[in-house]
């Protein structure tokens, strides 16, 4: 439900953007879609995040859409990874990734009110060693919890190795 408003918002937005400048200037057209439309798609990201397969879909759909119209009559017949390295464009979830990390990077350093604790599970071994570092997290196998919910699951297993 909130994934098709956000969509719907997205693309009424894009549509507007391509009516008024159009694949004339690829260069203006990124710099629109990257500020006007893509922050609407990423906001709160790292707090709410998706999981349906169909809800990801639906709002890369609109990086789909958009990356053919930056690009025009070139970009109709090329694959949607090829118009993303075209435009220097990250896909959305790479996107969500990143903002997720910074989060969890937030959060750990304490340069937000969150406690860490809450969220995760610091390694109490702590050995000043190469592989080890003050900062180790412990997956903790457990039911449905908040911190699961709050970090992303690909994050939580890059932030373990």
């Amino acid at each position: 439900m909130q994934v098709n408003i956000y969509a719907n918002k997205t693309n009424s937005l894009l549509g507007f953007i391509r009516r008024t400048e159009g694949p004339k200037n690829p260069q203006l057209f990124s710099k629109l879609y990257k500020s006007l439309v893509r922050p609407i798609l990423e906001y709160c990201s790292p707090v709410w995040c998706p999981h349906l397969k169909k809800d990801l879909n639906t709002l890369e759909k609109v990086q789909r859409r958009a990356s053919k119209c930056a690009l025009g009559n070139i970009g109709r017949d090329m694959p949607y990874e090829e118009r993303l390295k075209l435009l220097k464009w990250p896909t959305l979830e790479q996107r969500r990734l990143f903002l997720s990390l910074i989060e969890c990077y937030k959060t750990i350093n304490r340069l937000d009110e969150l406690n860490p604790l809450a969220f995760f599970t610091f390694a109490h071994d702590f050995q000043p060693l190469r592989a080890n570092h003050r900062f180790k997290l412990t997956l903790t196998s457990a039911t449905f919890h908040f911190s699961y919910r709050f970090v992303n699951k690909q994050l939580l297993l890059l932030l373990l190795k």
